[in-house]
């Protein structure tokens, strides 16, 4: 018998143990969120990725591609020293959340709550450029198609 067959008679021959293991998250509950919520945490999820696109669309539109790769060098710096902080919390907490859920642990509820709101204010932010630079493709699209887009601020 190989290792994994032997590993899976074993597993159907124990039983369940005396006493189950407690998650330090069970407060939080199992499959309560609503569609909405589930919508919500898959474009928390995928936000981070409109800020890789939105920063060289702008360096090249701009002619600015020094100091946009200036600002991607330092970007990268800081998000890997970012991420070798968050590697030593995860190694000692599994955490259903995002950072704020570490940030709970180590300092308590008021900065959870901050970094929670720095958060919300992040992907705010990258909506609003998001929503900005599509709607400035698609005037330019149909300027190129020969249709004229004019809003309120072109006749002030």
């Amino acid at each position: 018998m190989s290792a994994l067959s032997d590993a899976i008679v074993r597993s159907f021959a124990t039983g369940e143990p005396e006493r189950q293991a407690l998650s330090p998250l069970r407060a939080l509950g199992r499959r309560q969120l609503s569609g909405l919520e589930v919508l919500a945490q898959s474009v928390a999820t995928t936000a981070p990725a409109v800020s890789m696109v939105v920063l060289p669309v702008t360096m090249f539109t701009h002619q600015m591609l020094l100091s946009g790769v200036v600002t991607i060098v330092v970007a990268t710096v800081v998000i890997t020293l970012i991420a070798v902080c968050v590697s030593q919390f995860t190694r000692r907490m599994a955490a259903a959340g995002g950072i704020y859920s570490f940030v709970f642990q180590g300092l308590g509820t008021r900065a959870a709550l901050t970094a929670g709101v720095a958060m919300l204010t992040k992907y705010v932010g990258s909506a609003v450029m998001t929503l900005y630079h599509g709607g400035q493709a698609v005037i330019t699209t149909l300027g190129f198609l020969g249709l004229e887009m004019r809003g309120p601020a072109d006749r002030v």
